[in-house]
């Protein structure tokens, strides 16, 4: 496939322009204490997307979201693992060297063409160029250029663990039910200033602030 041959994140160097680092800058993130807990017996298989030194991405295979505003927005699911010793170079606690978050993405057609542009653009092409040599529909590996943009719609709790591939799992296994609550994980708020999931949402496929404001 053509992602095969072309990927920005491996293949581009230099600093990526984002207009929403301070996603993850903004303050704590605020969770309503809702527990799904992991079905060891039903196993929900994932495919990679992206390996890296210190981090991978893999989607969830066969679980859509659909969440809906003015209209429906088929979303895919993904896993983003990070080793937090070799992300921050420090020894973690006992059990916690992998840190796992559940990301619900847009499928691409619906991502708004300012945001598209961006993302483009931070890998250092044109948004023709970045569509021609990325296969947007089948390889996914663009999802990890728009994680790094604007970081995703995070779903459910994060977790930790000694085990990648077990931790990997033991979050895939609770994105059904996860789908099945979207509406509930979209109106949580994930820092101290309110932003919840239906403002993430609103940002990738409206373009509107991600803080509230007006596009």
């Amino acid at each position: 496939m053509k992602d095969d041959q072309f990927h920005p994140i491996r293949d581009i160097k230099g600093t990526r322009k984002s207009r929403d680092q301070s996603t993850k800058q903004q303050g704590l993130r605020i969770r309503k204490r809702m527990i799904v807990q992991d079905n060891p017996h039903a196993k929900v298989p994932t495919e990679s997307i992206f390996e890296g030194d210190n981090e991978s991405l893999y989607k969830v295979k066969d679980v859509i979201a659909e969440p809906m505003t003015t209209r429906k927005y088929p979303s895919n699911i993904y896993i983003h693992i990070t080793n937090m010793e070799e992300a921050t170079g420090e020894k973690q606690p006992e059990g916690k060297k992998f840190y796992g978050e559940v990301l619900m993405v847009p499928q691409w057609r619906y991502i708004h063409p300012e945001i598209k542009k961006d993302i483009a653009e931070s890998a250092g092409f044109t948004l023709k160029e970045f569509e021609k040599n990325t296969d947007t529909d089948n390889g996914y590996r663009w999802v990890f250029d728009l994680i790094l943009h604007s970081g995703g719609i995070r779903l459910g709790q994060d977790e930790t663990g000694a085990d990648p591939d077990e931790l990997r799992q033991r979050l895939a296994n609770k994105t059904p039910a996860y789908a099945g609550m979207i509406g509930f994980f979209l109106d949580e708020a994930w820092n101290r200033i309110g932003t919840t999931g239906w403002d993430s949402l609103n940002h990738l496929t409206k373009n509107k602030d991600l803080f509230g404001g007006k596009p």
